[in-house]
């Protein structure tokens, strides 16, 4: 399409098109986010049950779950920044809501002697399940929505948790809001074309 005679209706079509590609960019990378976060709380909260119904001494080293991904995520994010023509808001969004989760999750982690134990993962719940509803409400990505209406709802169940069944609680909240939504996301943009 040439721009030099360009009327408003294609002015229009070339700015939605343009909208389209952004978001579709935006989808196809954040669902190795999605993913990767997702497993790893998934696989974290499964080995904390383990543990606390094993008394296993080897619980501390769960913990490096975390730097691991922080750390694989750092690499993926250099390597995006390489690839990326332009950042949309989409990406914006997408950084301020999950980085601004984090350190809430990180806070609340940390202050878990005075919030008590037993409302560390209920109120971690809340954060995710709010996150997601943030985020799947404003890119209109209905998985995320659903995703967080279900983590809502075990929001209520996990406070009538003991801390070890809580964390099973989460594993699935997180399947939920975080594993299935990534892996529709990436599987989608696989077949338009977008890789990861």
């Amino acid at each position: 399409m040439s721009t030099d005679n360009i009327n408003e209706k294609q002015s229009l079509e070339l700015i939605e098109n343009m909208i389209k590609t952004a978001r579709q960019d935006n989808y196809a990378g954040g669902a190795f986010y999605f993913i990767l976060w997702g497993i790893i709380v998934m696989v974290f909260s499964i080995l904390m049950f383990i543990a606390i119904q094993t008394h296993a001494d080897w619980q501390p080293w769960t913990y490096n779950l975390f730097a691991l991904g922080g750390l694989l995520s750092i690499l993926r994010s250099r390597r995006d920044d390489r690839v990326e023509k332009s950042k949309s808001w989409f990406d914006s969004l997408y950084m301020y809501v999950w980085i601004g989760t984090g350190i809430c999750i990180a806070l609340t982690a940390m202050f878990a002697p005075i919030l008590g134990l037993q409302n560390v993962i209920p109120v971690t719940l809340i954060l995710y399940a709010l996150a997601n509803f943030i985020t799947g409400g404003v890119t209109k990505y209905y998985p995320s929505l659903i995703g967080a209406i279900i983590c809502f709802a075990c929001v209520v169940v996990a406070f009538n948790l003991s801390f070890a069944y809580q964390n099973l609680l989460c594993a699935f909240a997180v399947l939920c809001t975080h594993v299935i939504p990534g892996l529709m996301m990436r599987k989608y943009y696989a077949k338009k074309g977008y890789a990861e």
